[in-house]
């Protein structure tokens, strides 16, 4: 074996050195800085998408409560507290008979399980207070309703009078929907 100087000893152990930590800093610490930035970009955008996540979630849960708890009220309600006997006798309360010009029912499967109820509703020579309160008993009344489309219109024989024309329409379930 043939002896080195000091001098070429010196400079192969400062090249293998140099080597070693050129080998270490490229298949270690560079990947890892890499994979350091990669992270400190995606981490809050994963953040952000988590977030929404949540808020998503959080909705989604609130329309399933408010959905489960309107189809237990709709089902729970009394089939003689429907809406067109709920109707009629609100006509006849507000003394509205005479000036009833149709009132028609008509049942809408919308799926099974599912369907709706719509009261076609066309009142004829109504004062604006009269309508006010038929709309707001309406409105407030224990039965879920909803009215889909509403028509007013001046009386053309008396211009202080108004016709009333609406569809007002209540979901119904049966136990087999829920």
């Amino acid at each position: 074996m043939t002896r080195l100087t000091r001098r070429k000893r010196l400079t192969a152990i400062t090249s293998a050195a140099f080597i070693a930590a050129w080998i270490i800093f490229t298949f270690t610490i560079k990947p890892a800085l890499a994979r350091v930035q990669t992270l400190s970009r995606v981490i809050p955008e994963k953040r952000h998408e988590l977030q929404k996540l949540h808020t998503k979630s959080r909705e989604y849960t609130a329309l399933r409560r408010g959905m489960q708890s309107l189809r237990q009220r709709v089902t729970t309600q009394d089939e003689s507290s429907g809406l067109l006997p709920f109707l009629e006798s609100l006509i006849q309360e507000h003394g509205l008979a005479a000036k009833v010009v149709t009132m028609k029912q008509r049942i809408l499967e919308l799926e099974p399980g599912y369907s709706d109820v719509v009261i076609e509703l066309e009142l004829e020579n109504l004062t604006l207070s009269q309508l006010i309160n038929l709309l707001q008993q309406i409105q407030t009344s224990n039965i879920i309703t909803q009215i889909e489309s509403l028509h007013i219109t001046k009386n053309r024989a008396n211009s202080n009078l108004l016709n009333f024309t609406a569809e007002i329409h209540s979901p119904k379930f049966t136990q087999s929907a829920l």
